[in-house]
């Protein structure tokens, strides 16, 4: 259960007594009877006592990196490890002094065993950030200001430097993008803004509109303001332009306008049976009064497209029938105050 290696540690608290009888076998190796020293060595008894520790250290090592990824690291700092983690640093040192005897340096580099600790800290920070990535969805996305994670955010932030000046190996932007990272935080803002917009157009008919000052999306109104005034000023990318409008974005400001207006008399109606109408003078909706009484005027020369969305949500062209259907409302709000008497 060992790899072969039958060595057991004198120290050994599970296996004390079996422990100082291997002990005293190298002890008396000179004088130990050539049949026995077959049977041991057979068995994969290590007589040397250093090289029974390396071999022990080396398993252990074995054994984390199958957990690991086919990773062999242990951290020096490593609080459950520290035994091992002082191992593998000492490896490193006897390695770069040249005294690492090739057959176990060939044995290390075959179970991932990294080398150069700028490496080893490395392999670390992308462990970690792909655990973040495995409970956020499959995105390895850490800012710089993150509270709880403030070394990684930094080491992130690098790797985006790294990677705009075209000095970040080529494996290593594998990995990061193997685990979903984020090389562009601004393109990711934006797309994440665009798949939001999405889902409101797709909850409104396929209007992907969202008003500047709308209480519940702030955030994503004054993104779609944006956008408008990057595409009047001609800065806004052809890609970006081409993805917004695929979705029902709307660029021009006046159609926007007006649809916002609808929108709004949109809601009277389902609050007032049916009826899309406000008068010019309501005193809590005045400018939607005047731009109710603003279709009325223009109703012929109305585009036909606003004439079927105003006359599908029940509003009233009719001057004379809008004023009756305000008389009516009104004495309808009489009669509920004033126990179905409408007078």
């Amino acid at each position: 259960g060992n790899g072969g290696v039958a060595h057991v540690h004198q120290r050994d608290p599970e296996r004390p007594e079996l422990g100082r009888w291997c002990d005293n076998q190298r002890a008396r190796v000179g004088t130990l009877r050539p049949d026995r020293k077959a049977r041991l060595r057979k068995i994969g008894f290590v007589f040397d006592p250093l090289e029974a520790a390396w071999e022990q250290s080396f398993e252990e090592l074995r054994m984390v990196a199958a957990g690991n990824g086919g990773v062999a690291h242990v951290s020096l700092k490593d609080i459950e490890r520290p035994e091992l983690g002082a191992w593998c640093d000492t490896q490193r040192t006897v390695e770069k002094r040249g005294h690492l005897r090739p057959d176990r340096k060939a044995r290390l580099v075959e179970i991932g065993f990294p080398f150069d600790p700028l490496e080893d800290s490395w392999d670390e920070s992308l462990e970690e950030l792909r655990v973040v990535a495995a409970g956020n969805g499959g995105v390895a996305h850490i800012t710089r200001s993150d509270l709880e994670r403030p070394e990684l955010g930094r080491w992130c932030n690098e790797q985006r430097i790294f990677g705009r000046k075209g000095e970040l190996r080529a494996d290593r932007k594998a990995r990061l993008l193997e685990i979903g990272f984020v090389f562009d935080v601004a393109e990711r803002a934006w797309d994440q803004s665009l798949e939001e917009l999405r889902l409101v157009a797709e909850s409104n008919g396929g209007t992907a509109h969202v008003l500047r000052n709308d209480p519940e999306r702030l955030e994503l109104g004054r993104w779609c303001a944006t956008q408008r005034t990057l595409e009047e000023r001609g800065d806004l990318r052809a890609d970006r332009k081409a993805r917004l409008l695929e979705i029902g974005f709307d660029f021009d400001r006046q159609e926007v306008a007006w649809n916002q207006r609808l929108e709004e008399l949109r809601l009277v109606a389902e609050g007032n049976g049916g009826v899309a109408h406000v008068h010019q003078r309501d005193p809590e909706r005045p400018e939607l009064g005047r731009w109710c009484d603003n279709q009325r005027a223009r109703v012929g020369t109305l585009r036909p497209d606003r004439k079927a969305r105003l006359r599908k949500i029940g509003f009233v062209f009719d001057p004379l029938e809008a004023a009756w259907e305000q008389s009516f409302e009104e004495l309808r709000m009489v009669a509920a105050g004033n126990g179905g008497v409408a007078h």
